[in-house]
């Protein structure tokens, strides 16, 4: 490859990193509002962690915390 054709390649590389690292930082804020959310309304720790848990019978496609 050449010199130029790399460079390009690393900016573009750089470019996506740049924009997932964003789309991961908006969901870890979006994670935190939630827990902040269900702690509101009196789930625990132990709770809302058991409700991401697919073998937890509370944690349906719908349902959820309930």
């Amino acid at each position: 490859m050449s010199g130029p054709a790399a460079e390009l390649l690393n900016e573009k590389l750089e470019g996506l990193k740049v924009q997932f690292q964003t789309h991961v930082n908006a969901l870890k804020a979006a994670g935190n509002a939630l827990t902040v959310t269900a702690q509101a309304y009196g789930y625990t720790e132990e709770q809302i962690k058991a409700s991401f848990d697919p073998e937890n019978p509370l944690c349906e496609a719908e349902g959820g915390l309930s």
